[in-house]
């Protein structure tokens, strides 16, 4: 199954993941890591979901060692592309030819915002009540240090998600 390992990132990453985190805790949002780095079967079985059937999903999840899901949950699509930034980078990646060392690692980590040591899925909540939605907090926290925030993909935005900006490796 996936990992929520910081050190599963790339060191680039970690020390910017430490960064996010004083940032976010300077502002009052409590957060959880949900993802690190992910295997191709994972994010292939991520990717069914809401455009495959129950069954294919199921199965992929399976062979993922993910497990299996409702047909209300295979309604919500989870992940946008087969390219994420969560996938191990392989010995071939332009980023592992300049640092060999970074292969199997991740580019990428996914949060989700608690209240009370629960998971707050709302992308307009406003847990600590400072009139700004803690999702764009954490969006602002992340690119004021370095990261990409999937808050402002375009046309979907994925709040949860913060990666590495592989121009700066």
């Amino acid at each position: 199954m996936g990992s929520r390992s910081i050190d599963d990132l790339i060191p680039p990453l970690q020390l910017l993941f430490h960064q996010f985190r004083i940032g976010m805790d300077d502002r009052n949002v409590d957060f959880l890591v949900t993802s690190t780095v992910r295997t191709l079967t994972e994010q292939t079985a991520l990717y069914a979901q809401g455009r495959e059937t129950l069954d294919t999903v199921n199965g992929l999840r399976k062979s993922a060692g993910l497990p299996a899901i409702t047909e209300s949950q295979n309604k919500k699509r989870v992940t946008w592309t087969m390219k994420s930034r969560h996938l191990a980078l392989q010995p071939n990646d332009p980023l592992c030819t300049k640092h060999p060392e970074w292969a199997g690692k991740g580019c990428a980590f996914d949060i989700v915002v608690l209240k009370g040591g629960k998971a707050i899925w709302d992308v307009k909540a406003d847990i600590d009540q400072d009139n700004i939605p803690d999702y764009e907090e954490a969006a602002s926290c992340g690119e004021s240090v370095g990261l990409i925030a999937g808050a402002r993909f375009r046309p979907s935005p994925d709040y949860p998600h913060f990666e590495f900006d592989r121009s700066k490796a």
